[in-house]
């Protein structure tokens, strides 16, 4: 059984999707998602994708999911880096091509070393919300 969180990181930082109970690596994922390009589109079918497994998403405003704090200790964590337009698979602590994982190729031959490690947030702290706009254009209902 192994998990997978999900995540977009753009200008603002990392922002969680999701998180997949079981079944997170790479040849369970949906190509589609994994070779992915536009970070709205690689979100929006992640959501999807995961709304049809045992799941948790920041859609369903469901909160994180695991006992420990950051996705440091997921077996499987999947970013959108919005900098290099593409999906990064990172695997214990290494950053890895998942396309060239499905396509049969080993780890060693998949690293990606120039790619830098994201610092992953602590996802049992409150959330902040940030004064202002929401990201959707509307004004934040509530402050902390």
């Amino acid at each position: 059984m192994s998990k997978a969180d999900f995540y977009t990181w753009g200008k603002r930082g990392l922002d969680w999707v999701g998180s997949l109970y079981d079944k997170g690596e790479p040849w369970y994922i949906p190509t589609e998602i994994l070779s992915q390009i536009n970070k709205a589109t690689y979100e929006e079918m992640t959501v999807d994708f995961l709304k049809t497994k045992k799941s948790a998403l920041v859609e369903r405003l469901q909160q994180w999911p695991w006992l420990w704090k950051t996705s440091d200790m997921t077996e499987y964590v999947y970013v959108f880096n919005k900098k290099m337009g593409r999906v990064v698979l990172f695997f214990e602590r290494e950053a890895i091509d998942p396309i060239r994982i499905i396509q049969g190729h080993d780890v060693v031959n998949s690293l990606m070393p120039m790619v830098p490690r994201p610092l992953f947030p602590d996802m049992l702290k409150p959330p902040v919300v940030r004064k202002g706009k929401n990201r959707n254009g509307s004004k934040p209902t509530k402050t902390v």
